[in-house]
């Protein structure tokens, strides 16, 4: 047996990297770097030098004629042979080769696979998660083992269930139908959205199985279109792991909902009043393209339903359309849903008006949603940064004389029960604006908050309408 202090050994300890969580990992890349027939000659030297080894193993394995002993370890089981050493157990990689052990059978759930004779099996089911981390492929699912260790070298909270975390740079791939992978996933950046359904009661498992379900769905539909679009969120990967689901995708430096309560525009936004107000209308038309494209580009429509501030995110200036928990598929002739859902002050009226429980809501109620937001980006490029104007409209709201349409709920700030109240603050801010382009896009936005569904405009005439101001 080589000695505790071999090579080989000391390269793989040598080469181990902490996660988050302070757990130890060999990454892919240096387990293969590490992991030649040169090292593993001279590891076995021994075994090498009296031939019985090389022998045996190509008697008794599924092998070619061709093939060595070298070359079998070195093609199949690389990472099976890494847990080995580290545990300093590798002369037993013989008999398991003869069994047809190799890296297809891990991970091990228990020692029944084990030869006759080997002993400490526990270091080895403990060992084998520092080889195994998950190289997470983009478009692919992965069902992962609770005793996974995850490649994530750092981590950062984006808010309830959502991080910012980093892949070490050997455990990820990007898949041929990513455009851009590099401004999409700057850094090996991603947000990693957690589906907890651990501890959760059981009459709110199906909702939150489905949410995931509808989301997961939509995005892998929209990275299979190959037809990217910058303003939509871009899947990563999504794994179940512990009984809970996560997605990894397209990380924002934060939400639009967050940079309505700054005081200051993002670094990214420029210094100069007007570069900061020419962005804010810009993202008007970038929205209203992000949407269309949902609606009206691909081979089906897909429905949001929950467009809020708080499900757009801006990244280096560029917003994007995210949290697809409530979307939906449908071909592109079906343009209504019975699914009812979303944020209560961003829903359209239809939602509240007594009808049969059968009444189907069509696309436009995006178009409402969007032109709640919208309105509340026009308030923020007129009145500015540190201005409050974004709260003040939402204070005017609130201060309408119709009660809450749910008993106790305290104010509403809903677009929908205050309608009166939104339509004299757009009144008041196109008074504001100087530009006829800015002018039309308040009118816009007065269209699309129109009380009545079949009156609101489609998103590809609201693109269109919107298009002076993407210069």
């Amino acid at each position: 047996m080589p000695s505790q202090q071999s090579a080989l050994l000391k390269l793989l300890n040598s080469s181990g990297v902490s996660n988050v969580s302070g757990e130890k990992f060999l990454p892919d890349e240096s387990i293969k770097l590490l992991i030649t027939p040169t090292n593993v000659t001279n590891h076995f030297s021994i075994c090498f030098k009296s031939g019985w080894a090389n022998k045996r193993v190509q008697e008794k394995v599924n092998a070619s004629s061709e093939e060595t002993f070298l070359s079998i370890i070195t093609s199949s089981a690389i990472k099976l042979i890494t847990i080995l050493v580290l545990c300093q157990k590798e002369p037993y990689i013989f008999e398991m080769l003869m069994e047809g052990i190799d890296d297809q059978c891990l991970p091990f759930t228990d020692s029944s696979k084990f030869p006759h004779g080997l002993s400490d099996t526990d270091s080895i089911l403990k060992t084998q998660w520092q080889v195994l981390a998950p190289v997470f492929v983009q478009g692919v699912d992965y069902d992962l083992p609770d005793g996974s260790i995850l490649p994530f070298v750092s981590e950062d909270s984006l808010g309830k269930e959502v991080d910012k975390v980093c892949i070490h740079p050997g455990h990820l791939q990007f898949s041929a139908s990513s455009i851009e992978p590099p401004s999409a996933f700057t850094g090996n950046v991603v947000a990693r959205k957690r589906i907890k359904l651990r501890g959760i009661p059981e009459s709110d498992v199906w909702a939150l199985n489905d949410a995931f379900r509808r989301e997961s769905t939509t995005l892998k539909h929209l990275l299979a279109a190959r037809l990217h679009h910058r303003h939509v969120i871009e899947l990563f990967a999504i794994y179940t792991m512990g009984g809970d689901h996560f997605i990894l995708e397209s990380c924002g430096d934060s939400s639009l909902d967050q940079v309505f309560q700054m005081t200051q525009a993002p670094p990214s936004f420029g210094e100069s009043e007007e570069a900061i107000q020419s962005i804010l209308w810009r993202s008007l038309h970038q929205l209203a393209s992000a949407l269309n494209y949902l609606h009206n580009t691909l081979d089906v429509a897909i429905n949001h339903h929950d467009i809020k501030p708080a499900n757009i995110i801006i990244k280096d200036a560029i917003l994007q359309i995210v949290d697809f928990g409530l979307s939906g598929l449908k071909s592109r002739d079906d343009t209504k849903t019975d699914y009812h859902g979303g944020t209560y002050s961003y829903s359209p009226p239809e939602y509240y008006v007594p009808e049969s429980p059968k009444t189907k809501f069509g696309r436009v109620v995006d178009v409402w949603s969007l032109g709640c937001v919208f309105s509340e980006i026009a308030t923020l490029a007129i009145y500015g940064f540190g201005s409050g104007g974004v709260s003040r409209f939402k204070l005017h709201r609130q201060n309408g004389p119709n009660p809450h349409r749910y008993p106790n709920s305290g104010p509403d700030a809903s677009f929908h029960n205050n309608m009166d109240e939104v339509r004299t603050w757009l009144t008041a801010l196109r008074l504001k604006v100087p530009h006829s382009d800015r002018q039309r896009a308040i009118d816009c936005i007065s269209e699309m908050l129109t009380f009545d569904p079949k009156g609101r405009p489609p998103l590809s005439r609201i693109y269109t309408q919107l298009n002076a101001l993407s210069g």
